[in-house]
C-alpha cells in the first residue's frame, strides 16, 4: 500500500573524483529527492483537513463538498444574502439586452418592471449597500467553537465573504467606504482560523461553494425517518423514483431507493409468470420471461415507457443479483422473449434487499427467514478432491466431477416429468434422471437440461456452468499459484518487492492461462476485487489496468500462497476487511459509514455524478443561473485537475527512478523501451488527459441564449465581474482598513503546478514576470494547502523540470511523443488555455467594457451624458484586443517548452474506397510511436505529395540540372517564399512540426530540396508576361490535357516564385478506434476538381504521413436523463461512432440520424450502432441514403433497435422518405422523445444543408426547444442577397452562416463588422466587405483547416458557382449583387488572390445577363469591370480567352449568338 508517511530513500549521491562537484544527473537526482520529500510531507500534513485538503478524489476540494447550509444561528447572516436579489433587475431585463445595441435594455422591459438606473448592477448599488451595511435584526455572536471544524469554518468563511463583496462593490466609493463592523469583525476571525487573507478568494468562492442538487434541503423537508418511509409507501412507485432522486438527502435517499427495491423485487418476484421454458431441444425450469418482466414493471406504475423499465430492472439487478440468464451470467435482460431465473435466495418475496453500503449479504441469516421453496429442494454435494473437467485445460487437468443426490423424490418434479414424457418421446425415469434434483449450480440457479434421445439421455453430460462454485474456487488457486512465479523488481523503485501490472498480464499469457491481453486483465481485476491479493505502490488507487503501474502483494496473498486447500479461498473471501484508502475515505470523509459506489469512486454515496447540471451554488450572491454557469462551471474545470497533487509525486518519483537507474547502470543504450520511461509516459498522458477533460468544462460556457449554460456577457459585466474587486478590510481591529486583492481564478492552482513542473519559469528566466501571471501570484490569498504544495514545487530546479529532465536524458522518443501531447493540450491550440484566451476575448467583446473592473460603462461625459456609443465599441474592441494579447503571450510562454518534432512518423493503410459512395476508409496504425488516443481528439495529418508531383518541383526548382550534390534549402530563405499567413500555418510550423531544424545545427547546409517538394502544395508562379499563376505542380504551367503528357517541367528561379504554400494539416475526426489504431472516413469532394487531402489519403502508395492528437471535442457525453438527436451527413458520422461508445449504458434517450448517399458509408459503421442499441434499450439509429444515379445507390431507409437491424426498406427513385427531413418515422420518434420539462440536446455534424438548417426548421415547425451543438465542415452558399458581407480567407461568406463552423467567435465578428463599416464611413472610405482572416484565425482553433471548409465546393470552382447562382437564384438581381460584392474584393486583393477569377466568372456571366435582358448601361459597367480583372489574369490562362470573348462580342454586338 502506498503510504504517504513513506520517505524515499535517500541513497547517497555520488560524487566526482574531486569530491566536490556533480554531474547533473545527481544533482537533479538530489533536487527531485528533496521536493518530493516536501511535497509528500505537505500531503499528509494536509489529509486531516484542519485548513484543508488534498486528496486524490477530490484535489483541492473538500470531499463531497461542506455540505448543507449553516443555517441555526447563522440564518440571519443567510436572510440577509437571499434578500440581496432583490436589489436588482430582474432577469428578463438584462436578456433582453441580447437583442437592443450596445447593451441597451428594452424601453417596454423599463416600463413593465418600474427599473431603476441604480439596480442595473452590483457597482454603484446604493440601495443594497445601505441594506448590507444595517446589521441583521438578530445578532450573530461567532466563537471559536463554530470554527474547530474545517467544513464549517470555510461555509461561515463563504457566507461572510460574499456578503462583504457584495457591500465593499455596492459602495458608493470602493476605495474609501470601509466595511460593516458586524460582517468585518467574524470575517477577521474566521480568515485567521483558516491562515488566509480575510477575502474572498477564487478557492472559496467557486471550488467550495458548491453542493449537490439532491443534497441542498429546505426546512420543509426535514421529517424523522419514519414519517419518510410511511409518506413514501402511500405514493405511487413512479413518484417514490421521483421523490429519491430529487428532494431527498444522501442517507434518506438510500433508505427510498432500497424500499423501491424492495418494493420491485417483491412485485416481480409475485407477478413474473415462472414455470418451465422451451426453447429448440432444452428445457430450462423455474424461468420466465424477459419481456414480460418489463410488463410487469409498467403494469405496476414503475415506469412510463418500456426503456425506462429495462434499465431499473437492471440497475436492480446489478445492485442485487436477483435473476441471471438462463445460459450466459453476463448477458443482460432485453425486452425480448429471452429466458431468465431468479436466485434462489430471492425466491421470498417478503425478503427486503441488502442496502447498497452492505459487502456480503444474505438475506436469509440477515431476517432469519429461508426460504419456502429451499424446503423441497435436494442438496448437492460434490468430491472436493477431485477435479472439474471442463475447467481450460491451461489451468487444470482434470476428470468429470462426482453429483449425486441426497434427498429423496420431489413429488412436483415428478408431476413435471410425467406430463413432459406424455407431452414427448422421452420417458419419464428418463426425464427425472435428467432434471433429478440434481439442477442447481451452486449460485442457486437452476440448469438447463438439454433433452437428447433416449440412447444419449441415460448418460447426461454436465455443462460448464453447471459445475458448482468449487470449480471457480480452483480456477483461482491455479492462477494465485501462477502468480507466485513473477519476478520482482529489485533496485529501481521505490518498492524492493514490486512489479508492474503488465508483468503479471504477461506471465498469465505465457503460462496459457489467457487467451488474450484482455482476458488475463479481467481475470486479474477480479481476483483482486475478490480477495485483494494485490495494490498498487503509488497513490493511485483506480481498477487494475494493463499498464506499467508498480504493483506489489499483500498480506492476503501470502496467507492464500500458503494454503493448499481451494476452499481456503471461500473462508477468507468473507475476511477480507476494506481496503487503506477506503478506511481513510470512511472514517474521515464520510462519516455516514458508507463508501462510494464501486463503479464509480469519485462520487459521494448516493450523490449524483459530479458534473454540472447535478450541483448548485451554496452561497450565491445574485441567485440566477449566469452566476451559477460563470462560477460552478470553473468548479468542474478544478475537479477535473482533481489529481494533478498525487500525479506529480509519482511523476517526480519515476524521473528519479529514471535518473538513478541511468546512473548506477551507466548504460549508453538507448533507454525508450525501459520500464521507467513506459511509467513517465503513462503519467504524462494522465496529465495531458487531466487537461483535456478541464477543457471540456470549460467549452460548456456559453454566450449562446439558447443553451442551458448561457452566461450573459450583460450579466457577467454588471454583477459578477464587479464582485471579483477588492474590498477594503481591517487586518486588525481598530487599524486603518486597507485594500484587499480581488477573487483569484479557481484553475490559477493547477495551472502553477503544471508550470513549475513543465518548467516554463525555470526555462524563461529571464523575462519579466506578464500581467497574467502579476494576478495569478501565490500569496496568502490561497488557501495553506495550495500555498505550500505550490511552495514545494517551486524548488524545483530546470534539469529537474520535465522540460530540464528531457535534456539531460537525451529526449527520447516515447517520452517526447508524450511530452508534446501534453504541452498540447495544455497551450496549444486545441488546449485548454488557448480556448480560456478565445473565450475570454469573447466575453470582453461587450460594447461597453473598457477596463477590467466592468464598471466603465456607467461613466458619464461632462454633460452628463453617456460616451458616443460607436466610440465606445471602438475603446471595448481595442481592450479586448489588450487583453487577448496578454492572455496569449502566456500561452505561448508555455507553448514554447515544446520539443521538435511535434508530428510522429505513423503507417497509413487504405483499408476500402468507395467510388459511388464518395469516401475512403483510412487506418493509421501507430503502435510503435507511443501516440495515443483518447474520445474527443482529432488527428492532424500532413499528407506528403506523390512521387510525380514532387519530381516535377524538384525538377523545376534546381539550380543546377548537373550530377553534383543534392541543394539544401534553410527556413529563412523559404519562408520568404510564402506570402499568404492569414490563416496561421506557414513554412516555420511546417518545419517544427516535422523536427527539421536538426538539419540546420551545428552548420548543417539545410533541408534537402527533395524534402522540401515533397510538402509544397501550391505554388505562385511569374509567367513571361510577368503576371502570376498558381499551380499545383509544375506540369500545370505546360498547359493542360494531351500538352501535359510528354512535356516537361520547366526550370523556375528564385525571381519567379511569387508565393510558394506548404501542406497544411488535414483535421479528421475518428471513426473506430482498436488498438493502437485509429480510422478515418473521408469524403470525395463533389466538385471535381484535384483535392490535396482526398488525394493523398486515397491514394494507396503513400502508407507513411506525420500526425499527431489534438483536444477538440464538441459533443460532449450528455448528463443522465438527457434526450439527444444526433444528425450527421456523409462523413461527418465520425464523432457520433466515438460519442456512442463513451455514452455505453448512460441513462437516456439517443436518436441518431445519418444522412447519406450510399449504403456503403451507412453500413461501416453498423457493427457499433448494433452495440450501442444493445447497451441503451429504445435507442434508435436511422440511415436515409439518399443514393444517386446508378444502380448500385438506390434510395434506401435503415432502422436499428436492441441490436438488431429492424427495418431496411429500399425506397422508390424520387421518395421523400430518403431524406430524414421529410420523414414521417424520424418526424414521429422526434414527436416521441421530446420532453419540455427535460434536457433537449441536439448534435449535427455536417454541412449546414444537410444537417443543421433542416433539423433546426423541424424542430421550429414543431414547436419544440432543443440546445444546439454544431461542428461545420462546409459553409451553404448564399442564394439571396447578403446581409452581412465579408472576406474570410480569399472567400466571400455571410456572417450569418459563419456561426455553424464558428461558435462564440462569430459575435466578435459581428462587431467588428459594425466597427470597420462605421470608422470607412466616417474617414471618407467606405468598405462594405471587411476582410476577417486574421480574427478568425485568432479566434478559432485549427484556422487553416477552416479555411478550407468556408470554400464550400461550389465556391471552389468559380466556373460551377456562377452556374449554382444563375440556377439558384431567387431573382434576378442575386447574381448582380454577388458579381459586385467579388469585384470589390478582388480589386483590392493580390493577383493570386482566388476572388480574383471567381470575380471575373461571375462579371463574364453579369454581362450576357445584362445583355439579354437589355439592360445596356448594366452589360457596359459589367463589361468595364471586366476589363479591369482582366488586366490582373495572366492571358496564358484558357479561362482568360474565353472572357475577352465575351468582351469582343459585346463590341461587335453578336453577344446572343454567341
Amino acid at each position: 500500500m502506498y503510504s504517504l508517511s513513506r520517505r524515499v530513500s535517500k541513497s547517497p549521491i555520488p560524487k566526482d573524483d574531486d569530491g566536490k562537484k556533480t554531474t547533473p544527473h545527481q544533482k537533479a537526482v538530489e533536487n527531485l529527492m528533496n521536493v518530493e520529500n516536501s511535497l509528500r510531507s505537505c500531503l499528509k500534513r494536509h489529509s486531516d483537513g484542519k485548513y484543508g485538503y488534498i486528496t486524490k478524489e477530490w484535489g483541492f476540494i473538500t470531499p463531497g463538498g461542506l455540505g448543507d447550509r449553516l443555517g441555526g444561528k447563522f440564518e440571519p447572516w443567510e436572510d440577509k444574502l437571499r434578500k440581496t436579489k432583490d436589489f436588482f433587475w430582474p432577469m428578463e431585463a438584462y436578456e433582453s439586452m441580447e437583442h437592443m445595441p450596445y447593451g441597451k435594455v428594452d424601453k417596454s422591459m423599463v416600463q413593465k418592471f418600474g427599473l431603476k438606473k441604480e439596480a442595473e448592477q452590483l457597482y454603484g448599488n446604493t440601495p443594497l449597500y445601505e441594506f448590507l451595511m444595517e446589521p441583521p435584526r438578530r445578532s450573530v455572536e461567532l466563537v471559536k467553537e463554530d470554527l474547530q471544524d474545517y467544513k464549517r469554518a470555510a461555509k461561515i468563511f463563504i457566507l461572510l465573504g460574499t456578503l462583504t463583496h457584495l457591500c465593499g462593490n455596492s459602495s458608493p466609493d470602493p476605495k474609501t467606504c470601509p466595511l460593516p463592523e458586524w460582517m468585518e469583525d467574524p470575517l477577521r476571525m474566521v480568515a485567521e482560523r483558516l491562515d488566509v487573507e480575510p477575502t474572498l478568494t477564487g478557492h472559496f468562492l467557486v471550488q467550495e461553494n458548491w453542493i449537490y442538487k439532491d443534497l441542498l434541503l429546505d426546512d420543509s423537508s426535514e421529517t424523522d425517518d419514519e414519517d419518510l418511509i410511511s409518506t413514501l409507501k402511500k405514493k405511487s412507485c413512479r413518484s417514490l423514483v421521483s421523490h429519491s432522486s430529487r428532494t431527498l438527502s444522501s442517507e434518506d435517499r438510500e433508505k427510498a431507493t432500497d424500499e423501491l427495491d424492495r418494493l420491485l423485487i417483491k412485485t416481480l418476484v409475485n407477478e413474473c409468470i415462472i414455470g418451465f421454458q422451451r426453447s429448440r431441444q432444452s428445457i430450462y425450469p423455474d424461468s420466465f420471461v424477459g419481456s414480460q418482466a418489463v410488463d410487469v414493471a409498467m403494469d405496476n406504475n414503475f415506469c412510463e415507457t418500456r426503456e425506462e423499465g429495462v434499465r431499473m430492472i437492471r440497475d436492480v439487478n446489478t445492485r442485487h443479483k436477483l435473476f441471471r440468464h438462463v445460459r450466459d451470467p453476463d448477458f443482460l435482460l432485453m425486452d425480448k422473449h429471452e429466458f431468465y431465473q431468479f436466485y434462489k435466495k430471492w425466491t421470498n418475496p417478503d425478503l427486503k434487499p441488502p442496502s447498497k453500503a452492505s459487502f456480503d449479504f444474505d438475506p436469509r441469516k440477515a431476517y432469519g427467514e429461508s426460504s419456502p421453496r429451499s424446503s423441497g429442494d435436494e442438496e448437492i454435494s460434490w468430491n472436493p478432491s477431485r477435479s472439474a473437467q471442463y475447467l481450460p485445460s491451461r489451468l487444470m487437468p482434470a476428470s468429470p466431477p462426482v453429483l449425486k443426490s441426497k434427498g429423496g423424490d420431489d413429488p412436483l418434479m415428478r408431476s413435471a416429468a410425467a406430463q413432459m414424457a406424455s407431452e414427448g418421446t422421452l420417458s419419464e425415469d428418463i426425464i427425472l434422471g435428467a432434471l433429478g434434483g440434481d439442477n442447481d449450480d451452486g449460485n442457486g440457479i437452476e440448469k438447463s437440461v438439454s433433452l437428447q434421445p433416449p440412447s444419449v439421455a441415460k448418460s447426461i453430460v454436465v455443462q460448464p456452468s453447471d459445475f458448482p462454485d468449487y470449480a471457480s474456487l480452483q480456477r483461482d488457486m491455479a492462477v494465485i499459484d501462477k502468480l507466485k512465479l513473477i519476478n520482482f523488481r529489485k533496485g529501481r523503485s521505490h518498492s524492493t518487492k514490486s512489479f508492474a501490472a503488465s508483468q503479471a498480464v504477461n506471465l498469465l499469457l505465457d503460462r496459457d492461462c489467457a487467451r488474450s491481453r484482455s482476458e488475463a486483465t479481467r481475470l486479474l481485476r477480479g481476483l483482486n476485487e475478490r480477495y485483494s491479493i494485490f495494490e498498487k505502490v503509488t497513490m493511485t488507487h483506480e481498477e487494475f489496468k494493463d499498464d506499467n503501474a508498480l504493483c506489489q502483494f499483500t498480506n492476503a496473498f501470502e496467507q492464500i500462497k500458503s494454503a493448499e486447500d481451494p476452499l481456503y479461498l471461500s473462508s477468507h473471501q468473507s475476511k477480507i476487511p476494506q481496503s487503506t484508502i477506503q478506511q481513510e475515505r470512511s472514517d474521515k470523509f464520510f462519516q455516514s459509514g458508507a463508501l462510494p459506489d464501486d463503479n464509480n469512486g469519485d462520487d459521494v454515496p448516493g450523490a449524483q455524478e459530479f458534473r454540472f447540471d447535478n450541483i448548485v451554488m451554496l452561497y450565491p450572491a445574485f441567485q440566477n443561473n449566469h452566476e451559477r454557469v460563470n462560477q460552478l462551471i470553473p468548479t468542474c474545470m478544478g475537479y477535473a485537475f482533481r489529481s494533478l497533487p498525487y500525479l506529480i509525486v509519482e511523476l517526480l518519483g519515476a524521473m528519479r527512478s529514471f535518473l538513478e537507474f541511468e546512473t548506477l547502470t551507466d548504460s549508453s543504450a538507448t533507454v525508450d523501451g525501459s520500464f521507467e520511461s513506459k511509467r513517465i509516459v503513462d503519467i504524462i498522458y494522465q496529465l495531458a488527459y487531466s487537461c483535456s477533460r478541464c477543457k471540456e468544462q470549460f467549452q460548456l460556457m456559453s454566450t449562446d441564449p439558447t443553451k442551458r449554460s448561457f452566461n450573459s456577457k450583460h450579466v457577467s459585466i454588471r454583477q459578477t465581474q464587479p464582485l471579483s474587486n477588492g474590498v477594503l478590510v481591517r487586518r486588525k481591529k481598530g487599524s486603518d482598513p486597507l485594500p484587499s486583492k480581488g477573487t483569484t481564478g479557481t484553475q490559477f492552482p493547477y495551472f502553477h503546478l503544471l508550470d513549475w513542473l513543465l518548467g516554463r519559469f525555470q526555462f524563461n528566466k529571464d523575462k519579466a514576470e506578464g500581467l497574467v501571471a502579476k494576478i495569478a501570484s501565490v500569496d496568502n490569498t490561497f488557501p495553506k494547502p495550495q500555498r505550500e504544495y505550490i511552495e514545494s514545487l517551486m524548488t524545483l530546479e530546470y534539469g529537474s523540470t520535465i522540460r530540464g529532465f528531457m535534456d539531460l536524458i537525451g529526449r527520447p522518443k516515447e517520452i517526447m511523443v508524450a511530452y508534446n501531447h501534453l504541452i498540447e493540450c495544455y497551450a496549444g491550440e486545441g488546449g485548454v488555455l488557448q480556448a480560456h484566451c478565445r473565450k475570454l476575448y469573447s466575453y470582453v467583446h461587450n460594447d461597453v467594457q473598457a477596463s477590467t473592473s466592468g464598471t466603465n460603462h456607467v461613466a458619464t461625459t461632462g454633460k452628463g451624458e453617456r460616451p458616443n456609443p460607436i466610440s465606445s465599441a471602438e475603446d471595448n474592441h481595442i481592450f479586448a484586443n489588450t487583453m487577448f494579447r496578454h492572455m496569449r503571450m502566456a500561452a505561448d510562454e508555455r507553448w514554447e517548452l515544446r520539443i521538435p518534432p511535434l508530428m510522429a512518423r505513423v503507417r497509413k493503410r487504405v483499408y476500402s474506397t468507395s467510388e459511388s459512395g464518395g469516401f475512403t476508409t483510412v487506418a493509421l496504425d501507430f503502435g510503435t510511436t507511443a501516440l495515443r488516443y483518447e474520445y474527443g481528439d482529432v488527428v492532424k495529418v500532413l499528407l506528403p505529395n506523390d512521387d510525380t508531383t514532387t519530381l516535377c518541383w524538384v525538377k523545376s526548382l534546381s539550380v543546377e540540372d548537373s550530377g553534383s550534390d543534392e541543394e539544401h534549402v534553410k527556413l529563412q530563405e523559404i519562408s520568404s517564399l510564402h506570402k499568404r499567413k492569414e490563416n496561421g500555418w506557414g513554412w516555420e510550423q511546417l518545419w517544427e512540426a516535422l523536427g527539421w531544424s536538426d538539419f540546420e545545427k551545428d552548420g548543417g547546409l539545410g533541408v534537402p530540396l527533395s524534402m522540401i517538394c515533397r510538402y509544397i502544395e501550391q505554388g505562385q508562379i511569374r509567367t513571361s508576361s510577368g503576371k502570376t499563376r498558381w499551380v499545383k505542380s509544375t506540369l500545370d504551367l505546360c498547359g493542360k490535357g494531351k500538352e501535359r503528357i510528354l512535356a516537361i517541367p520547366p526550370t523556375i528561379s528564385r525571381q519567379d516564385i511569387a508565393s510558394l504554400d506548404p501542406v497544411s494539416p488535414r483535421i479528421y475526426s475518428v471513426s473506430g478506434v482498436e488498438a493502437e489504431r485509429v480510422f478515418l472516413l473521408v469524403s470525395k469532394p463533389v466538385d471535381g476538381s484535384v483535392h490535396h487531402g482526398y488525394e493523398r489519403m486515397a491514394d494507396p502508395h503513400v502508407d507513411e504521413v506525420h500526425c499527431s492528437f489534438s483536444p477538440a471535442t464538441f459533443f460532449l457525453v450528455p448528463p443522465e436523463g438527457a434526450n439527444l438527436v444526433c444528425v450527421a451527413s456523409g462523413t461527418g458520422i465520425s464523432p457520433f461512432v466515438g460519442l456512442a461508445e463513451a455514452i455505453g449504458t448512460r441513462q437516456g434517450t439517443f436518436t441518431i440520424a445519418h444522412q447519406c448517399k450510399s449504403s456503403d458509408l451507412f453500413l461501416s459503421n453498423s457493427q457499433a450502432w448494433l452495440d450501442f442499441t444493445v447497451q441503451n434499450p429504445g435507442a434508435v439509429v436511422m440511415g436515409f441514403i439518399s443514393g444517386d444515379r446508378s444502380r448500385r445507390n438506390c434510395p434506401m431507409r435503415y432502422i436499428i433497435r436492441n441490436g438488431a437491424f429492424e427495418e431496411t426498406f429500399v425506397l422508390g427513385a424520387h421518395s421523400t422518405g430518403a431524406y430524414y427531413f421529410q420523414c414521417d418515422l424520424f418526424e414521429a420518434r422526434l414527436k416521441e422523445v421530446y420532453d419540455s420539462g427535460a434536457l433537449n440536446l441536439a448534435y449535427c455534424c455536417g454541412g449546414t444543408k444537410s444537417a443543421i438548417q433542416p433539423l433546426q426548421q423541424l424542430f421550429r415547425q414543431h414547436e419544440m426547444s432543443y440546445e444546439f451543438t454544431v461542428e461545420c465542415y462546409g459553409i451553404s452558399a448564399p442564394i439571396s442577397s447578403l446581409r452581412q458581407p465579408c472576406e474570410i480567407g480569399g472567400t466571400i461568406v455571410n456572417l450569418d452562416n459563419v456561426s455553424s463552423v464558428h461558435p462564440g467567435g462569430d459575435q466578435i465578428l459581428y462587431q467588428i463588422q459594425d466597427i470597420e463599416i462605421e470608422r470607412g464611413q466616417s474617414s471618407g472610405c467606405p468598405v462594405s466587405t471587411p476582410d476577417h482572416s486574421a480574427s478568425f484565425w485568432q479566434l478559432h482553433p485549427h484556422a487553416y483547416n477552416l479555411h478550407r471548409c468556408l470554400r464550400a465546393p461550389l465556391d471552389a470552382d468559380f466556373e460551377a458557382f456562377s452556374t449554382f447562382l444563375q440556377r439558384q437564384a431567387v431573382n434576378t438581381s442575386t447574381l448582380f449583387k454577388m458579381a459586385e460584392k467579388y469585384t470589390e474584393v478582388a480589386m483590392k486583393s493580390p493577383e493570386d488572390s482566388k476572388v480574383l477569377r471567381i470575380a471575373t466568372e461571375l462579371q463574364s456571366t453579369a454581362v450576357r445577363r445584362h445583355y439579354q435582358e437589355g439592360d445596356m448601361a448594366g452589360a457596359e459597367q459589367a463589361v468595364e469591370h471586366l476589363r479591369g480583372l482582366l488586366s490582373r489574369i495572366p492571358s496564358l490562362d484558357e479561362d482568360v480567352r474565353r472572357w475577352n470573348r465575351v468582351v469582343d462580342d459585346y463590341q461587335n454586338g453578336s453577344l446572343l449568338d454567341s
